[in-house]
């Protein structure tokens, strides 16, 4: 392993600068870009292409020499480059690079990097409405984080199962909000922030689909309070999006222009933009 560097320092800060990827995520991108030439490194720009860009080299790297990292190392750039193209909104290709890599992930038995892949890819499958399959593999993820006995983990399928139940609308309100409030419940335990958006997001999604629109902006509006104390950017602009999606069912367009104006001000990835665009 190469002694930890300046730039290699330089480049783990601005990982994390990146949305959706924290601290440890960072360190984990930046430890599998060790081979790469310096003033590539330097010259890395905060922006999910080129942490896509540098996912992809760094599998490519593994595939032509696999001998250079164990299986826990893989596992991790093959499930943050499917969370990479999630924030892209990039659906079809995380379909693709889930049908090369995922047989791979399977086969290294239960990790935590396994539900994250899933938990991902069952998103991107929602993006492509495939809703059904979602679902399918949001439960498939949760059984392995049970075996795991891993808290983030249960708590990220379990919400890939509320965004899937969301639109397949096959459950009665009252089941709903328990599966919601479990999913918050977790959330909050964990201390996640991306958890609990999407957790917030997909309770009001549940009301606004089901009419109940009083609840569903109660819901959005509490979101946006916790993104305003928590300083959360992302958490902000999801909350618009769906203010904005609110007041367009109930046709209130001006209000619907003014929170997608919002969203569009302080909405840090391409998939919060979608949704008012």
């Amino acid at each position: 392993m190469i002694a930890m560097s300046s730039s290699l320092e330089q480049l783990r800060q601005r990982l994390a600068l990146l949305p959706g990827v924290g601290p440890k995520m960072a360190e984990r991108l930046a430890l599998h870009l060790l081979r790469a030439p310096d003033h590539e490194v330097q010259q890395l720009i905060h922006s999910l292409d080129e942490a896509d860009a540098y996912a992809r080299q760094a599998l490519d790297l593994l595939e032509s020499n696999p001998i250079c990292a164990n299986d826990l190392a893989v596992a991790d750039v093959m499930a943050n480059h499917i969370h990479i193209l999630y924030e892209k909104s990039a659906f079809l290709e995380i379909k693709r690079v889930a049908q090369r890599y995922m047989p791979q992930l399977e086969a290294m038995g239960d990790t935590a990097q396994l539900v994250f892949a899933m938990y991902f890819h069952a998103l991107g499958l929602a993006g492509c409405n495939e809703f059904s399959a979602c679902e399918a593999l949001s439960r498939r993820a949760l059984e392995v984080a049970e075996r795991l006995g891993d808290l983030k983990a249960k708590t990220y399928a379990m919400n890939g199962i509320l965004h899937a139940s969301v639109f397949l609308a096959q459950h009665s309100l009252e089941k709903m909000e328990r599966m919601g409030a479990e999913c918050l419940a977790l959330s909050r335990r964990l201390g996640d922030n991306s958890a609990l958006n999407y957790a917030y997001w997909n309770v009001a999604l549940n009301y606004a689909f089901r009419g109940l629109m009083r609840e569903a902006r109660e819901w959005a509006l509490k979101l946006l309070d916790a993104g305003r104390e928590r300083d959360d950017r992302r958490a902000l602009g999801i909350a618009h999006s769906i203010l904005a999606m609110i007041e367009l069912f109930i046709g209130n367009y001006h209000e619907a222009a003014r929170h997608s104006e919002e969203c569009l001000r302080t909405a840090v990835t391409p998939f919060e933009r979608s949704w008012v665009r």
